[in-house]
């Protein structure tokens, strides 16, 4: 078991996370859980790359995009990617799969727990963010612009929902 992996398990474990661990062709080893967020349910994956020292978080959204909404869904990934400060969405034009991807290089340092935690963290806020977006383009036939323009006013509402409560 690599040192990248190791550290993986340790966060799973303190973290109290139901995982499965699996292994890549060349020695690689991954692990997959699953998460309930309050839009979808995903798949976290752990992917420790010892040979590059690189780790991975991947969250996989629930859906394949279907074909006739790949564009819309694309440009929405594009859009959100901006503005991201850590880690990025991937869309597979070809097969309509969606994640989101964190990623460290850890070579000459040490990858921690807390590492791990916060792009665990962040990979699944994101993705538990933006999901609607995407339902909203394949199953409401919204376009980019107003599947982000229908998430902004939810949160608007949330906002001010908020405020009425806290004064």
């Amino acid at each position: 078991m690599g040192k990248l992996f190791d550290v993986a398990l340790e966060w799973l474990t303190e973290d109290d996370w139901r995982y499965t661990e699996n292994e890549h062709g060349n020695g690689d080893k991954y692990t997959r859980s699953s998460y309930s967020g309050s839009n979808s349910n995903f798949e976290l994956v752990l992917d420790a790359k010892e040979e590059i020292q690189v780790f991975f978080v991947y969250v996989y959204f629930p859906l394949k995009v279907p074909e006739k909404h790949r564009l819309a869904v694309s440009e929405l990934i594009t859009r959100i990617n901006y503005g991201l400060k850590i880690g990025n969405f991937e869309f597979d034009m070809n097969d309509g799969d969606i994640r989101y991807k964190a990623s460290v290089d850890v070579e000459g340092s040490d990858l921690v727990t807390k590492m791990i935690h916060n792009m665990v963290m962040a990979s699944l806020s994101t993705s538990n963010t933006y999901v609607p977006a995407v339902m909203h383009i394949c199953y409401g036939n919204k376009t980019a612009v107003e599947a982000l323009d229908e998430l902004s006013n939810k949160s608007e509402a949330v906002e001010v929902v908020e405020t009425e409560t806290i004064q």
